[in-house]
């Protein structure tokens, strides 16, 4: 109720009360089959709030999933810390993925990554790592 309240007591709430309605009108549920575009997923293994078992939802919704991510030891927030393989993924190189080795960041294949980060590396750019 605080909310409807902002500008005192007398505030005008119809505002805040259109935007809680919203969702509720027709069409504001999209059949998630109609998105036909590429579709990249980016998951945080930790993640409690999502967990990684609602992205096979996600998968089996959506018509054209080119790439599902799930990193290890990530939270809900998963998109901001990876953001640079969000941008590297749009761009059309969603076949690599961005690693940071040896304190150079570096787009490598996809099939190469992997091995990478068992050898030390690790995802995103350098300026994400941990101080050595």
């Amino acid at each position: 109720m605080r909310s409807f309240y902002l500008g005192g007591r007398l505030g005008e709430p119809s505002a805040l009360s259109h935007e809680g309605r919203l969702p509720c009108l027709a069409g504001a549920i999209v059949d998630a089959a109609a998105i036909t575009s590429p579709a990249h997923l980016y998951w945080g293994g930790a993640d409690t709030s999502g967990p990684v078992s609602v992205m096979a939802h996600w998968q089996a919704a959506l018509p054209n999933v080119v790439k599902a991510t799930v990193y290890p030891g990530e939270g809900h927030t998963v998109q901001y810390r990876h953001w640079d393989q969000i941008l590297v993924d749009m761009a059309g190189y969603d076949d690599h993925t961005v690693i940071c080795r040896n304190g150079r960041t570096r787009l490598v294949s996809n099939d190469r990554a992997d091995e990478m980060v068992d050898r030390g590396a690790t995802l995103g750019l350098c300026a994400w790592a941990a101080a050595p």
